[in-house]
C-alpha cells in the first residue's frame, strides 16, 4: 500500500455495511483485498464495519474538535492546519 492512505480507503477495503437508496443494508468490500476467497464467503457480523455508525462517530469527533479549537467559526484549508500534509492526505 502507501504511507498516507486516506481513511475511506482504509475502511472501504474491509467488509462494510451501508444503506442503499431504499434504506436497506448492503455489505460491500474491495475485491482487491479478497482475491483468493470463494464468491459465496459469508463475513461474520463482528468483522463488518457499519459505515453509518462510523460516520456518525467521526462527525461527533469533528464537532468536538471544532468546538474546542481556534477554528470554531470558519472552514480551514488543510494547508493551514499545523502538522497536516495536505498532499499526503489527498493521496
Amino acid at each position: 500500500m502507501y504511507d498516507s492512505r486516506p481513511i475511506i480507503c482504509r475502511t472501504f477495503g474491509l467488509p462494510s455495511l451501508h444503506r442503499d437508496e431504499k434504506d436497506e443494508g448492503v455489505i460491500d468490500w474491495c475485491e482487491l483485498n479478497f482475491t483468493s476467497v470463494e464468491p459465496t464467503l459469508q463475513f461474520q457480523a463482528d468483522g463488518i464495519i457499519d459505515i453509518d455508525t462510523l460516520n456518525t462517530k467521526l462527525a461527533g469527533v469533528n464537532g468536538l474538535f471544532v468546538k474546542e479549537s481556534e477554528f470554531a467559526d470558519e472552514r480551514t484549508a488543510m494547508d493551514d492546519i499545523p502538522g497536516i500534509d495536505s498532499d499526503a492526505a489527498q493521496a
